[in-house]
């Protein structure tokens, strides 16, 4: 089953396009979301494939509730959004749609999202948000770590 079959998002081949596209123009306002689902391999490991798939399919109906066509599942576990063109003002609300979505589809998730102006690298934009989510999941660890 592909990606695309499982989730109706976009997958890595869809993503790995819309790179090389943003090699070739720079974008303006431009709001990019990394997230990486929290505790898939658990789900798997505890309850079978079957609920992790689940799992994925509420991550990817969250995303598609706020971001309609513009997820993309790159990995087992992981997701990208871009938009463009988007003001900042609505992309943070965005943001903040897609956090409660994924509360009402019961999905624990790490977000890192990024907005800019003008992008001449999407590439390297994308870092960012990626970099963002990487730090939002060690929070979120550090967070439920019991205090001593």
């Amino acid at each position: 089953m592909d990606q695309f079959t499982l989730t109706g998002l976009d997958n890595r081949n869809r993503y790995m396009e819309l790179l090389e596209a943003g090699k070739e123009n720079a974008l303006k306002q431009v709001g990019g979301i990394y997230m990486d689902l929290n505790g898939l391999k658990r789900c798997n490991d505890c309850f079978g494939h079957a609920a992790g798939d689940a799992l994925i399919c509420r991550a990817a109906d969250a995303l598609n509730d706020v971001f309609p066509g513009e997820a993309c599942r790159i990995g087992g576990d992981e997701f990208v959004v871009i938009c463009c063109p988007v003001t900042q003002e609505k992309f943070e609300q965005q943001v903040e749609a897609l956090r409660a979505a994924l509360v009402r589809h019961q999905v624990d998730a790490a977000i890192g999202s990024f907005w800019q102006s003008l992008v001449e690298d999407l590439p390297a934009f994308l870092r960012e948000a990626d970099d963002r989510m990487y730090r939002e999941k060690e929070r979120q660890k550090r967070a439920a770590r019991p205090s001593v």
